[in-house]
């Protein structure tokens, strides 16, 4: 939605049942109608994780619970708190360009040595990264390395972080970098 993308299919999996094995295919009801008609009672597919009623009743609780804590709405506001506390935060420096993400509740940093456009292949920074993801686990945190290249730090919160504790994140964030530099 963010880029105005919208498929006609979107695959997904254990996040629908918080881990349990669970494989679920969404699309448009024209693109459903055609590939799966009307059964006529017999299963036209099937596999481990395809159907298994577990599954199917997590997945239903797990789609109330959404609802009911309003939780896309929670997504949206730990993007802007991100943004809001990292905003002049972690400038370039020391040889170190900087770019930041925010895509509702997953947000990324990525540390290069310049600007990616100058030249790909000498851009990652992963020693710095791991550096930071290292320090940040002693200091209580966990970071996600993240990237082709190992060079980007990935925060993946769960959808009921407060702002506060984004807070003392970034906080936290901040004298890794300055310990890690």
């Amino acid at each position: 939605e963010d880029d105005s993308i919208y498929p006609n299919l979107i695959c997904l999996g254990k996040a629908l049942t918080n881990g349990f094995p669970l494989s679920v295919c969404v699309g448009t009801a024209d693109i459903m109608d055609r590939a799966w008609p009307k059964s006529e009672g017999e299963a036209i597919h099937t596999s481990t994780f395809l159907g298994h009623p577990v599954g199917c009743a997590m997945a239903l609780t797990q789609i109330r619970e959404i609802k009911k804590r309003k939780l896309l709405i929670q997504a949206n506001r730990i993007g802007k708190w991100f943004h809001k506390y990292t905003k002049g935060k972690f400038p370039c420096g020391k040889g170190l360009a900087i770019y930041k993400k925010f895509i509702g509740g997953m947000n990324s940093i990525t540390v290069c040595k310049h600007k990616p456009e100058l030249d790909p292949d000498k851009t990652t920074n992963t020693d710095f990264v791991s550096a930071v993801v290292k320090d940040m686990l002693k200091r209580g945190y966990i970071l996600l390395p993240a990237g082709e290249h190992g060079n980007v730090i990935m925060f993946t919160p769960p959808l009921t972080i407060t702002e506060k504790q984004i807070e003392r994140t970034i906080k936290a964030l901040e004298k890794s970098f300055k310990a890690c530099a």
